[in-house]
């Protein structure tokens, strides 16, 4: 952990969570949204509105899966205690009722998603587009820069949405996964991708050059400035002497701002939205065609590295939910960077916002070679952290829940206390206590009203 992480601010005032009256909306058979007495609610298929607290990756832990690697200690008592997936999904619900949880979210495994359905809870579903292309080697489907390289860091990588072929592969995804989710009345939405954009270059100019975002980035171009290559030449401050050149032009721009003109950094900008606006359009409509009737949420975006002035963010407002992963990074509080990190996303989409994953970890575990966000020191001030993050983010009337990441510690993959249960299988008592304590004044069908909140 950085010394800039461990670097407390004066908390701030916590708002006091208070337990909030049922409210209704429209019982439309599936849930929703609705804005009901000017804050944004997650409205289930009766009419019942709710805020959504939720834990990650929830799932039984076969040897071979990403749960089952996670930890293995853990792996092994839970396939001794229970060999029966379903037994242990039913236990598992029990605690998460107990701990007043309303849903499972990224990366639940079938056995809680079914338990959730019998129970009247709720659950989400994680296409991940880009992640299984990945996964299935699809790497020419992705940008790349001039010397045909991705990205290093699998997170920063783009799809190319010109290449035909990235929508079709995206259309069998959602057909294989989608239709038997369409009249399930405990699904929320669905996740389309994890943290694409997540850090890394400021844009995406210098990843134009896969085969197809090429070919459509120049015809964009000469379309855009009616085939008059003088009036290139005057917007760009260049000689060509053929559009045949443009291309040779367009690297130089990319690579060496100091070339550019005004209008040049604005073309990129305005294709750079283009390239973005028709993947989000890509990922609705295939989702679409098989679901009309459930939420579709965006790339859960990792927020503290995501550039909040990243010019196409607001075209994320397309779809129902923006997903954001927050993590508290000065303290076992939101500080007012965090605050107005989630609020500007908010304010940039136009939509309603669900915080898909965040966690705090405590030095007392001896696990914290690696993780995001604050470091506390002891477990009872991670306890108090749970309270202080749901009371702020309660608060907010553009939020409609929180997701903690995750079930158990992944000692085995990341190094680090994030989990609700120990590898024993056991949970950590001060926290579980702490947030029945707190789940339970914002249960469904009830929203934790904090005192004093801003309203829209």
């Amino acid at each position: 952990m950085s010394d800039a992480m461990r670097e407390q601010v004066p908390q701030p005032a916590i708002p006091a969570i208070e337990p909030g009256r049922a409210l209704k909306g429209k019982a439309t058979g599936y849930v929703h949204l609705e804005r009901l007495e000017g804050a944004w609610w997650l409205v289930d298929a009766d009419g019942n509105a709710f805020w959504d607290r939720s834990v990650n990756i929830v799932a039984y832990p076969y040897p071979d899966s990403h749960a089952g690697k996670m930890n293995r200690r853990y792996t092994e008592r839970v396939l001794a205690d229970y060999p029966d997936p379903d037994a242990w999904a039913k236990m598992t619900w029990d605690r998460l009722e107990d701990w007043g949880f309303s849903s499972v979210g990224a990366g639940c495994g079938p056995e809680t998603q079914d338990e959730a359905k019998r129970r009247g809870k709720f659950f989400y579903v994680s296409l991940n587009f880009c992640h299984r292309l990945l996964q299935q080697g699809a790497e020419h489907l992705f940008l790349k820069d001039a010397g045909g390289r991705l990205p290093a860091d699998p997170a920063t990588r783009f799809p190319d949405p010109f290449n035909p072929e990235l929508r079709d592969r995206m259309r069998a995804m959602a057909k294989d996964i989608v239709p038997r989710f369409r009249d399930d009345r405990s699904l929320i939405g669905y996740f389309v991708d994890n943290e694409i954009v997540a850090s890394g270059d400021r844009n995406l100019f210098k990843y134009f050059w896969s085969e197809a975002c090429l070919k459509e980035v120049l015809a964009w171009l000469q379309e855009r400035y009616d085939a008059s290559l003088d009036a290139l030449n005057r917007a760009w401050g260049c000689r060509l002497a053929d559009f045949a050149e443009l291309e040779r032009e367009l690297r130089r721009i990319v690579e060496f701002p100091a070339f550019r003109t005004k209008q040049a950094h604005l073309d990129l900008v305005e294709f750079e939205r283009h390239l973005v606006k028709t993947y989000v359009d890509h990922t609705i409509e295939v989702v679409r065609e098989f679901d009309p009737n459930h939420l579709i949420i965006g790339n859960r975006f990792a927020l503290t590295f995501l550039y909040m002035d990243w010019e196409p963010l607001d075209l994320f407002g397309q779809y129902d939910l923006v997903a954001a992963n927050c993590y508290p990074m000065k303290g076992p509080f939101l500080a007012d960077e965090d605050l107005w990190r989630i609020e500007k996303i908010a304010q940039l989409t136009g939509t309603p916002v669900l915080v898909a994953e965040w966690n705090l970890s405590a030095r007392e575990s001896g696990h914290i070679a690696w993780g995001w966000g604050y470091t506390v020191n002891t477990f009872r001030e991670r306890a108090e952290g749970y309270a202080n993050c749901i009371a702020q983010w309660a608060s907010l009337p553009y939020l409609v829940g929180a997701h903690w990441f995750q079930w158990v510690d992944a000692f085995d993959i990341e190094d680090y206390n994030a989990g609700i249960l120990q590898e024993t299988g056991e949970p950590y008592p001060l926290l579980v206590e702490r947030m029945r304590q707190t789940n339970l004044k914002a249960a469904h069908p009830k929203r934790g009203h904090a005192s004093g909140a801003n309203s829209v």
